[in-house]
């Protein structure tokens, strides 16, 4: 196979496996996280969007039951995430869902078009660590506060009792909606984590949030000296929604947020 069409294959593979094995329900989410970073040609941005909006018109006519969303990212590089769910590794196997069967020569062609407006991609897939989260929010908020973290490989266990001790009861005080940690298992080092909190927009970072005031300014302060310990590196970086170029089944317009 030649290599044009090889990664033709591996295009049309990887957003088939993402739309057939999304999860139909947030409240249904399992504890296998992929998430899929997309960097886009610039000259290219107008198609790449078009062809998923392209691609909800045919889960609509199918009457597709599978949650396909997609996030933009407001710093860092320039990146389209999508982040899917999975209860078993086995799911990871299925390349195609039955639902979408007679309409594989329609998304064989716009996942050719699709391969052309990318720079890259990157699959990551991890463990959500339940003892550490929040359980999941039915409700998409419209940003999400993402911190990779890169923790000492001998301190894993106390940088994860940190967690468990200290910041998932500030942000069950908190009342917080969203508060999910996962660990790396593919594509990533496994000592490398991801904290995932819901915001309204960059206004809320005027304040002090959540966790910082469920806590108070001194025990925060005492977690921060304990944590740097524990740390190699740390990464905090904002994503938006894309309502416009996801699709919810079950619900109106082409996207399922119009």
């Amino acid at each position: 196979m030649s290599h044009k069409k090889n990664c033709l294959c591996q295009c049309a593979i990887a957003l088939t496996v993402v739309i057939a094995l999304a999860a139909p329900a947030l409240a249904q989410q399992g504890t296998i996280r992929s998430i899929g970073r997309w960097r886009v040609k610039p000259d290219r941005l107008g198609d790449f969007q078009s062809v998923l909006k392209e691609y909800n018109a045919v889960f609509k006519k199918a009457n597709f039951d599978k949650t396909n969303t997609f996030w933009a990212s407001m710093s860092g590089p320039s990146e389209y995430v999508l982040v899917r769910y999975y209860t078993k590794w086995a799911e990871l196997d299925v390349i195609q869902d039955p639902m979408l069967k007679e309409y594989g020569p329609e998304l064989a062609r716009l996942a050719a078009r699709l391969n052309q407006c990318l720079e890259s991609r990157e699959r990551i897939v991890e463990m959500v660590l339940p003892d550490l989260s929040l359980p999941m929010s039915q409700e998409i908020p419209k940003f999400v506060h993402v911190m990779r973290t890169r923790v000492r490989p001998d301190k894993v266990d106390e940088y994860t009792a940190l967690i468990k001790s200290v910041l998932l009861p500030a942000a069950r005080k908190a009342g917080m909606k969203t508060y999910l940690v996962t660990r790396a298992r593919f594509g990533a080092p496994s000592n490398e984590f991801r904290s995932v909190i819901a915001i309204s927009g960059w206004g809320e970072l005027d304040g002090p949030r959540g966790i910082i005031k469920a806590l108070g300014e001194e025990a925060w302060q005492q977690y921060q000296t304990k944590r740097s310990q524990l740390v190699l590196e740390n990464e905090i970086n904002l994503y938006r929604f894309m309502p416009e170029l996801s699709y919810i089944p079950g619900q109106t317009g082409s996207t399922g947020n119009e």
